[in-house]
């Protein structure tokens, strides 16, 4: 039910195309938002991009991850219409008789009051089934990082993983890019690191959760086969063939 009530309340329709007038409020949201913030964090984690393995898999600088992505491409496939903002389930209030209440909706989608890119919401609910506020305010998560390596650990919602899996369906049903939405969602890790200064724990585990999804996503593999090895704190090692042309400019 959750994810019906947020396509409800934000009118959500698969077959609209992408809205030229858009592309610019995209690229604030998604280009120059994520290079700010990257820039924010480093500033206060200057040595962290240093790692270049998390749960033994090679991870690169950030900005490497960031100049390989076609922000433009990003930007001109949108799917236009009403956004949250931040539909995050720690957003939704369930009423007595089950249906969902979306709070803190967010102002303006760039200089946009009207329309959004609502594959920006589709990876805030995303990253959100992943690392759930809840568990990590009650510490369920964990960073080691030594010599240029990391290892982390993290509860997953049992309640919100199932939805991840929903929402795959749904949106590849739909003919919609999953793997635009899963490279978001990843970037929302990113994004989000440096405005956690009260827990630099949590800002490292962030961050280089972040590193390992993008990288992953590089060698043509889903950020969800990450899900047991995060859980278990041990080393990934992926179930398949590397595909010969990895990439993060295919949407």
């Amino acid at each position: 039910m959750f994810l019906e009530s947020w396509a409800r309340l934000v009118e959500f329709d698969p077959r609209k195309l992408a809205d030229p007038q858009l592309i610019p409020d995209c690229m604030a949201m998604l280009k120059d938002k994520t290079e700010s913030r990257v820039a924010d964090f480093l500033e206060q984690h200057p040595t962290l991009d240093a790692v270049t393995a998390v749960q033994g898999f090679p991870v690169k600088s950030v900005q490497e991850y960031l100049s390989a992505i076609d922000w433009s491409l990003l930007a001109t496939t949108n799917l236009p219409g009403k956004f949250h903002g931040d539909p995050q389930p720690e957003n939704v209030i369930v009423r007595p008789d089950g249906t969902f209440v979306f709070i803190d909706w967010r102002d303006s989608f760039g200089a946009s009051l009207d329309i959004g890119d609502q594959y920006y919401d589709l990876g805030k609910i995303y990253h959100a089934c992943i690392v759930s506020n809840k568990l990590i305010q009650q510490g369920k998560f964990g960073v080691q990082e030594t010599n240029g390596q990391a290892t982390l650990q993290l509860e997953l919602h049992k309640g919100l993983v199932p939805i991840l899996y929903a929402l795959r369906n749904r949106l590849l049903t739909y003919g919609l890019s999953w793997k635009k939405v899963e490279l978001l969602g990843s970037l929302q890790y990113i994004t989000i690191a440096s405005l956690y200064q009260q827990n630099p724990t949590y800002q490292k585990f962030l961050f280089l959760l972040g590193k390992l999804c993008l990288a992953t996503i590089e060698y043509g593999y889903s950020p969800l086969s990450l899900l047991e090895p995060l859980q278990s704190g041990v080393h990934y090692t992926p179930k398949r063939t590397v595909q010969k042309s990895p990439n993060l400019r295919t949407y």
